[in-house]
């Protein structure tokens, strides 16, 4: 596991380039994608190609830090004529109304099936940045316009403001408010852990890091992917050793393999090559007066232990024994000499 989490930014890299699911059939930018994943700011919302005013109070509830997806409040009366009380969004839109983010119609209506604007969406987002309108003297219009642009929040949009917001403009605006700065100066995003990179773009491979306690593994697949695995696979993206794959490659995830697994993001991670299953025949340590694990025999071959928390792991001689069963993780590494070796990566005892 420990392993997992030091090359976690190398598998975020495979999933920037092979992605596949549900966001990215919307969006043609991958990190934002991956981003909006991982933070889950859509859960709860099927995106189509225009996202309702009734998704988009889901996805206001989400983005908040205040509620981060919990709206909190059951709503037992009709608040719009056409919004029934205990609706799958009532208490979304309860929550955006109340805090200002969105507004109904005259006439006591809502419109949730009605498409959200790009306009309505960016005044939603501007008000999780703490924007009032007492923010925007004068000309109310032109002053909120102008701020869509000076926060960043339509950085590579390029619709119509009046036009329906599409699920692609969604997936980005929710990207560009990760990175926007607040009314008070610090920036959105920083409550949800984000961080930019060298390249002022939110650090993917840090955010994954930082939340890799929700990665499982590795564990060993005893049948098959789908009964290791405990969500539905269809809403899952899967890589095999390092690969993005469709439905008709899990298959070949069978019995002996090794997975790791994301529930929050629906990610699995699988291993058929460059792992074996079978007994801890020794463990070697160096002698110089150390002691550290410096490599691992399993069924007599050496499995080189170079990562410093595999030799930390494996030093309180409880983690693994001789005589373990165990399934390992493995590269092939050409030492300077052009000598190859076996570099231990990960190891699961049965």
């Amino acid at each position: 596991m420990k392993w997992f989490k030091k090359t976690v930014s190398l598998l975020v890299s495979a999933m920037l380039l092979l992605s596949a699911g549900s966001v990215s059939a919307v969006s043609g930018s991958s990190l934002p994608q991956q981003v909006v994943s991982e933070l889950e700011l859509t859960s709860g919302v099927t995106l189509a190609d225009t996202v309702t005013r009734e998704q988009f109070s889901k996805i206001l509830v989400n983005a908040s830090p205040s509620y981060r997806g919990n709206a909190g409040t059951s709503v037992t009366y009709q608040m719009f004529n056409d919004v029934q009380a205990g609706s799958d969004y009532s208490s979304s839109i309860y929550v955006a109304v109340q805090n200002g983010w969105m507004s109904g119609y005259l006439g006591g209506w809502f419109r949730p099936s009605q498409a959200v604007t790009l306009r309505e969406a960016a005044n939603g987002f501007l008000a999780l940045l703490g924007y009032t309108d007492s923010d925007f003297q004068g000309n109310q219009y032109q002053g909120r316009q102008t701020a869509y642009y000076s926060t960043g929040l339509l950085d590579t949009i390029n619709s119509e403001l009046d036009s329906a917001l599409t699920s692609a403009d969604c997936i980005q605006m929710l990207y560009n408010l990760m990175k926007a700065d607040t009314k008070q100066g610090t920036m959105f995003g920083s409550s949800f852990g984000c961080t930019l990179d060298s390249d002022d773009e939110i650090d993917l491979s840090a955010l994954v890091g930082s939340s890799s306690n929700s990665i499982k593994g590795p564990v060993v697949v005893e049948e098959s992917l789908e009964d290791t695995i405990p969500f539905d696979l269809e809403k899952a993206t899967v890589f095999i050793d390092g690969a993005c794959v469709d439905e008709s490659d899990y298959d070949s995830v069978g019995e002996g393999s090794v997975v790791y697994y994301s529930s929050r993001t629906k990610t699995v991670w699988a291993y058929l090559e460059n792992m074996e299953t079978g007994t801890v025949t020794g463990i070697g340590y160096d002698l110089s007066g150390s002691m550290t694990p410096t490599a691992l025999y399993v069924e007599g071959t050496e499995y080189r232990i170079t990562d410093e928390d595999l030799q930390d792991e494996l030093a309180d001689g409880i983690s693994l024994r001789v005589g373990d069963e165990v399934t390992i993780l493995y590269d092939t590494v050409q030492d300077t000499s052009g000598e190859e070796y076996y570099s231990l990566r990960d190891f699961s005892k049965e």
